[in-house]
This record gives C-alpha cells, sequence and structure tokens, in this order.
C-alpha cells in the first residue's frame, strides 16, 4: 500500500468532484490504467484570525508575547508580523504558517520600549486574498518612591522603595543620598517588572544632621529617568 498526498484548492463550495487516475507497470511489462472520481463536499473558506499581545518578562528581561491564532478552515500563509510604535517600524518577523485551527506563538525583544501605543499587524495570504489583523498595546510609566528611616544591624538606615505602578520594566537603578547637593550614600537594587517594587537600602550612619534627599536614578526603555523623595 502507498499513500500520496496532495493539496488543491476549489473555486466554489458545494459537491465537487476528484478524478484520480493511477497508472502503473506490472511485472510482466504490461501498463495499466485505474481511474476513480470521489464525491467531495468543499466547505466555504472561512478567515477568522485573532492576533493577541501582551508585555512579559523574558528570564528578567521585558517582552512581547504575540500569538496568532486560526479560527477559520484555511491556513494563514507567508506570515509577516510587524512591531509598530507610535507609526514607525521597530521590528519585523516571519512566523510560520498557521494551519486551520491552529496558532503560532513568537516572544518580541521588549527592552527598549517607551510609554505610548505599541502596535502589532499580522500580515498574510489566506483564500488567495493578502488581509491583515493587528493589536495595540497601551504602555505605561508610573514609578513611585517612599523613603523610611530605621535600623538595621544596629545601623541607621534609610530604606527605599521603588513601585512600578505602570507596565514597563524599570531597569539599571542607582540610589543615592543626597545632603547640601553632595552625594553622601550610595546603593542599588535589581530591576523592578512592572506592577511590582523593589527596596534598596542606605547607610544614614555617616549622613549628617538636616534634610536628606534620596534620588532613584532608572531606565525605562530607551530614557533614563530620576525620581526624588
Amino acid at each position: 500500500q502507498t499513500t500520496f498526498t496532495f493539496q488543491t484548492t476549489f473555486e466554489r463550495a458545494g459537491e465537487r468532484f476528484l478524478d484520480a487516475t493511477l497508472t502503473y507497470t506490472t511485472g510482466e511489462g504490461s501498463t495499466r490504467t485505474a481511474e476513480r472520481t470521489t464525491p467531495i463536499d468543499v466547505e466555504a473558506a472561512t478567515v477568522d484570525p485573532t492576533l493577541e499581545a501582551s508585555l512579559e518578562s523574558d528570564d528578567g528581561s521585558p517582552a512581547i508575547q504575540a500569538t496568532l491564532d486560526q479560527f477559520g478552515n484555511v491556513a494563514l500563509r507567508d506570515v509577516q508580523l510587524q512591531t509598530l510604535r507610535d507609526g514607525e517600524l521597530v521590528s519585523r518577523t516571519t512566523l510560520q504558517d498557521v494551519r486551520r485551527g491552529g496558532r503560532q506563538a513568537v516572544t518580541l525583544d521588549g527592552s527598549e520600549l517607551s510609554p505610548g501605543n505599541v502596535t502589532l499587524v499580522a500580515a498574510f495570504t489566506a483564500a488567495g486574498d493578502r488581509q491583515t489583523v493587528r493589536e495595540t498595546l497601551q504602555l505605561t510609566s508610573d514609578v513611585g518612591l517612599t523613603v523610611d528611616r530605621g535600623m538595621a544591624d544596629e545601623t541607621n538606615v534609610l530604606t527605599a522603595e521603588l513601585r512600578q505602578f505602570g507596565d514597563i520594566p524599570v531597569r539599571d537603578v542607582r540610589l543615592r543620598a543626597e545632603h547640601d547637593g553632595q552625594t553622601v550614600a550610595r546603593a542599588t537594587i535589581s530591576d523592578v517588572p512592572g506592577g511590582e517594587s523593589r527596596v534598596g537600602i542606605l547607610d544614614a550612619g555617616a549622613i549628617p544632621p538636616g534634610n536628606v534627599t534620596v534620588v532613584a536614578d532608572y531606565r525605562v526603555g530607551g530614557e533614563r529617568h530620576v525620581t526624588r523623595e
């Protein structure tokens, strides 16, 4: 037994017929032909794709998780995924074909994303036509800094909490305490994912009496920012 697989399309839905012709040579050298006609119930082509995207953390680095689903009954071919920032092209990547009822997922670098609208556009060919589907992410950044004085290991310290109320991770964070314009203490904290906070400890033992300002210097997307408390 041998099975042959062919791909074909039909111009119209409804009952159609496939004519199969098999030509072969017998062991005695005679050429023979077998024919068969098979009725096929052809469904109308439906294209029903959805594109979903979210900002996630991939091994500690911000990333966009994009998923293209095809709920229709034809494949999505020649798929190109574009990332646009305020209408300008940021990146372009190629996805594998999405079979009927299937999906393709991809992880895109989001380390340089800044607050604003990020639009993903998936372009593909389905049922003979070039089509697109898109999804927009509204990315926000709202960083807050709070400072408390306390004790740690019998030492006066300043506890600084940096919180990102928005979506975009806060990275490369540096803390410093300033007294009369001079830096008197420094500390670093790990990156702050969206919706989370991190705490840094500044040694207050060497800080002179008077007003002290704690400064958080950090990066959101491709830009550095400063927050004071």
